[in-house]
């Protein structure tokens, strides 16, 4: 039965903090191999045989040490070595090099798929072990260099993390200290659309206290397109005749600039993390009359950890997260005769997080393990505000909007057990029992020189249920080399600001929006040799409860726009994976995947931005101090979105059509002098890459993304 605590939400939040405070230091648990495993350089991480991989050890899918042979999920790692060989640039890239993935860049965010959705909070995203604010990849501004490995856990992970691991888990590591080797570093770069970049690490290592130090500005002109190529300037031709200023080339309004600081310090069991990044970045909100629209974000998270071992099979851990996120537009997109020459519209959002965790880990013996926990979070300061101008025969005044939500709190415990019955099998189970607390979400408007404010809506989440959300899993390896997964799980994900921000505030029509819901059924089978290894992963994901726009009528019988449940989907699809290394210093990887959907909801059509056919491959050589990487990734063509309330919209956007694109990276290390110096060239051949439209961009033919972009790059390891 799950107990339900009646009272202020600040007494709810001291109970935690009091709770993680009785937490006692002992030893660390782990054992000295998985320590060195755990902590182990990543070029000799590099170096281990293919199916010695698969021993290593991560705690980002479970919350306890385990072999990836071994997690009931498909897992997919990423090294500091190979973003080294492959000279990745930004981490939008790095994801896009990942088997499964794909991105779509809509002149406002890099948006990350997986399996056939876009992302919008689908996966959890840690840094260090701390789950950020929010899931979007424009969010992480860190440099490339600042990582050290990317655990990407793919299922739902909703019993170990909670709401919001609806796809998967991410966990960016940036605070990696080899054995008796701390990294420290300097690097910049500079290349194609004036893109510069300068990062610096620092890190140490004394007894028992650890720290690491991460550090990065970034700028770029960003994309540099006509939109006529991209638009049907005939619907845009009388306003492109009628005011000569409009943008009709996105030169100069699609800039980015970002900064971001990272430190993780650690002292016997006790760690302590800290996150900022600051970007701001050209965006694209309709054609632009003077300046350009533009976005600045900020994003802040801090955590406290600690750990103690009970006993020698017993152990103890707690923690306190805080983030933060902001956000600030400004929309130049008013026509000067109908509006003033210096209309503007601003919005302005932002929402704090604080969270609360208590873990105990129990493993009595080599056989049996189990993890259980309890956590408590809430989302509060909840706001986004709007300033829209009006006609100048309305005074050249503005509009104001604001749209907030009280607290939104959740609360939930969970347990998952390992058994291991013989040598070749291992059963997990386990399940997660979490209550969403009733909310308010209202939306208020005003007139200029009025106090009185109209347009007010109230909605509410859930009526405060239970949701129970199991997670089972198979594992068989009847041999060394052969390995079988079989696993079922469950997920949810609730509201976001964003959707918050997107209730229609003229509506008075008030809806239950319930989380929605995932149901994922796998099978992995992995065969790993010294020399090539070979992964084959089957999914299933029935998808209900997505929440979906759709028209109702109202008291006054007039038509409006409603969020609602009635989204169903079934997706499914393959991905394969081949990696081999035949000679010491040459590495290759091939990657396939294909998914299909089944729209089940009331529209019956094709999904979105939805490629069915991902294809990869990447080939690394290294010989003495210089390392060669090639890679190329093949995107199929993608549906453009549908907007709900006219179908025949659906035929003014088009498809966007399959795209391959080539990239090289040579790199040169001086093993004395740490010196080191790098070659990038993205997308060598130029070849076109066109998104579809999105709700953002709107247009006809698609989005154009970069050409051929090289990059330089010479730093200095010490």
């Amino acid at each position: 039965m799950f107990i339900t605590i009646k009272g202020d939400n600040r007494l709810n939040k001291i109970c935690c903090i009091l709770l993680l405070l009785l937490l006692w230091p002992a030893s660390p648990l782990s054992a000295k191999k998985t320590e060195e495993l755990l902590k182990m350089d990543t070029e000799a991480l590099f170096d281990l045989p293919l199916e010695e991989l698969l021993d290593i050890e991560i705690t980002s899918a479970g919350k306890m040490a385990e072999k990836i042979s071994e997690i009931p999920a498909s897992v997919y790692i990423v090294t500091r070595e190979d973003i080294k060989k492959y000279g990745y640039q930004t981490v939008a890239e790095i994801f896009r090099h990942i088997p499964g993935f794909f991105t779509i860049y809509d002149y406002s965010e890099d948006n990350i798929g997986l399996r056939g959705l876009l992302n919008d909070n689908d996966m959890i995203i840690m840094v260090n072990g701390v789950v950020q604010h929010e899931s979007e990849i424009n969010m992480f501004l860190l440099p490339p260099e600042a990582i050290d490995r990317i655990e990407i856990v793919k299922g739902p992970m909703s019993v170990i993390y909670g709401s919001g691991a609806f796809l998967g888990s991410i966990n960016i590591v940036t605070n990696h200290i080899p054995y008796g080797a701390p990294l420290s570093m300097a690097s910049v770069s500079y290349g194609s659309l004036n893109t510069y970049q300068g990062f610096a690490r620092v890190s140490g290592e004394k007894a028992a206290f650890n720290y690491t130090l991460n550090a990065s500005v970034y700028g770029t002109d960003g994309v540099q397109e006509d939109y006529t190529r991209m638009a049907d300037m005939s619907l845009y031709a009388s306003e492109a005749e009628r005011y000569p200023q409009v943008h009709t080339k996105s030169d100069g309004n699609l800039e980015r600039q970002s900064k971001a600081f990272n430190i993780a310090a650690a002292y016997n069991d006790l760690h302590i993390d800290f996150q900022y990044n600051q970007g701001e970045s050209g965006i694209f909100e309709g054609f632009s009359f003077y300046n350009g629209s533009d976005e600045k974000v900020q994003n802040i998270a801090a955590q406290i950890y600690y750990q103690h071992d009970v006993t020698y099979t017993m152990q103890m851990a707690g923690k306190i997260t805080y983030s933060y996120a902001s956000v600030e537009e400004t929309l130049d997109t008013y026509p000067p005769d109908i509006y003033s020459p210096d209309s503007i519209q601003t919005n302005t959002g932002r929402e704090d997080r604080f969270e609360a965790e208590f873990d105990l880990t129990w493993k009595p013996m080599a056989t049996f393990s189990m993890i259980t926990g309890l956590n408590y979070k809430t989302f509060f300061n909840t706001s986004y505000h709007t300033r829209i101008p009006l006609p100048l025969e309305y005074g050249g005044s503005s509009l104001y909007a604001r749209y907030e939500s009280s607290d939104r709190n959740t609360r939930s415990v969970f347990a998952q057990l390992n058994y291991k019955p013989a040598d070749q099998w291992k059963l997990v189970a386990g399940a997660r029992l979490e209550q969403f607390l009733k909310f308010d979400s209202q939306g208020m408007m005003r007139l200029p020189g009025q106090n009185e404010q109209f347009g007010s809506l109230n909605k509410f989440n859930t009526d405060e249920n239970v949701w129970f959300i199991p997670r089972f899993g198979v594992i068989w390896s009847p041999a060394d080399q052969h390995i079988f997964k079989l696993m079922y799980g469950e997920a949810n994900k609730p509201y976001s600001l964003e959707n918050i921000a997107n209730l229609e505030i003229e509506s008075d029509v008030v809806i239950q929006l319930e989380p929605e819901e995932i149901e994922t059924l796998e099978f992995n089978y992995l065969l790993s040799y010294s020399e090539f290894c070979f992964k084959l992963n089957l999914f299933l994901n029935n998808i209900e409860n997505l929440r979906t726009i759709r028209l109702v009528k109202n008291d006054e019988d007039e038509l409006i726009k409603v969020m609602d449940n009635s989204g169903v989907m079934v997706n499914y699809g393959s991905e394969l994976i081949f990696s081999a290394e035949p000679f010491k210093n040459l590495g290759l990887e091939l990657s396939a995947t294909y998914q299909e959907f089944d729209d089940r909801g009331e529209k019956g059509r094709n999904m979105s931005h939805s490629p069915n056919l991902l294809l990869g491959a990447k080939m690394n050589y290294g010989w003495g101090p210089l390392t060669f990487g090639i890679s190329g990734i093949y995107t199929d063509a993608m549906e453009p979105f549908t907007p709900d309330e006219d179908d025949e919209i659906k035929e003014i956007f088009n498809a966007s059509d399959a795209y391959f694109i080539t990239s090289c990276n040579l790199r040169y290390d001086h093993k004395s002098t740490g010196l080191y110096a790098a070659l990038n060239i993205s997308n060598i051949f130029d070849e076109e890459v066109r998104y579809p439209a999105t709700d953002n961009a709107q247009f006809k033919y698609g989005l154009i993304d970069k050409g051929r972009v090289c990059m330089a790059t010479i730093g200095w390891k010490f």
